[in-house]
C-alpha cells in the first residue's frame, strides 16, 4: 500500500509539473483525453517507487528539472490509469501512467539531449522498477478514459512458432466484446520497451478496452464467443496479462 501510494504522489507530481492539463477540466469532465496526431507517440509508463527518503529527494530534483525538460520539447503527461485488479498474470503492477510525444523524433531529441543524462541517472535512486511502452499513432485519435465507465488492458507476448494465432484470437473475440459491452479503443503494436531492468521483455501487443459495466469484462470471460477462441489465446502468446484499470481523476 505504501508503494501505491508514493506512485499515486509521483502521479500528482507529474500532473502538476510536467503538463498543460487544467486539473479543473479535468475534474469537470471526468475524463483523462489524449489527443493523438497521426505520429503522436504514446507512452505507458508503469513505476514502482522506492520509500526512502533519498528517494523523495532525488524525485522532487527529477521533476523540477527532468520533466520541463522534456516538456520544452512537446511531452504531456495525461493522468494515470489505477490497477484495481489483476485478472490474467501474477504482476501487481500499481498504476500506469500515460505521456505523449509529438512524434518518435522529439522523443529521441530528449533522449540526446546533454542536460538529461545529468538527470537519468537519477531514476535508479528513485524506483524499484520503472518501464516504458512507447508506440506512434497511425492516425489521428481521440483516447479517452472516463470515470464512468470501466477498463482493461491486456499485454500479450507472442509465440513465433505461431505467429498468427493471437490475431486470429482478436479478430475473432470482436462479436463478443462488443455483445458484453465492450469497446476496443486503442492498440499498441510492437511497442518500443525500455526498462531499468535489462533482462526484462516486453510485449508485442497491449490493448485497452472500455466496457459499459463492471461486470462486461467478466460477462465476456464467461461467453460462447470467448471460450470458443481461447485455445488460439493459449497457443499464440507465450505470456499474457490482463487487467483492470481506472483513470485517476485530480
Amino acid at each position: 500500500m505504501k508503494c501505491l501510494t508514493m506512485s499515486l504522489i509521483t502521479i500528482f507530481l507529474v500532473s502538476m509539473l510536467a503538463t498543460g492539463v487544467n486539473a479543473a477540466t479535468e475534474s469537470s469532465t471526468k475524463a483523462i483525453t489524449i489527443e493523438l496526431p497521426k505520429d503522436g507517440l504514446l507512452s505507458v509508463i508503469n513505476p514502482k517507487t522506492k520509500q526512502t527518503e533519498a528517494a523523495k529527494k532525488a524525485l522532487a530534483i527529477y521533476y523540477e528539472k527532468a520533466i520541463p525538460l522534456a516538456a520544452s520539447l512537446g511531452y504531456q503527461n495525461h493522468g494515470a490509469l489505477r490497477v484495481t485488479e489483476t485478472v490474467v498474470g501474477n504482476d501487481q503492477p500499481g498504476v500506469f501512467i500515460l505521456a505523449s510525444w509529438p512524434n518518435e523524433a522529439a522523443d529521441f531529441a530528449f533522449e540526446s539531449l546533454p542536460e538529461w543524462r545529468e538527470y537519468k541517472v537519477l531514476r535508479p535512486q528513485i524506483w524499484n522498477r520503472l518501464n516504458f511502452y512507447k508506440a506512434s499513432a497511425s492516425e489521428d485519435k481521440t483516447l479517452q478514459f472516463s470515470q464512468n465507465k470501466h477498463y482493461s488492458v491486456a499485454f500479450a507476448w507472442l509465440d513465433e512458432g505461431q505467429p498468427d494465432d493471437y490475431q486470429n484470437y482478436m479478430n475473432g473475440i470482436q462479436q463478443a466484446v462488443s455483445e458484453a459491452g465492450g469497446r476496443f479503443i486503442h492498440n499498441m503494436t510492437e511497442p518500443r520497451f525500455i526498462s531499468q531492468s535489462p533482462s526484462s521483455i516486453g510485449p508485442n501487443e497491449i490493448t485497452f478496452v472500455e466496457w459499459d459495466s463492471l461486470s462486461g469484462l467478466t460477462d465476456f470471460q464467461n461467453s460462447q464467443g470467448f471460450k470458443q477462441y481461447a485455445s488460439l489465446l493459449s497457443s499464440g502468446t507465450t505470456r499474457f496479462e490482463l487487467y483492470r484499470i481506472t483513470p485517476v481523476i485530480n
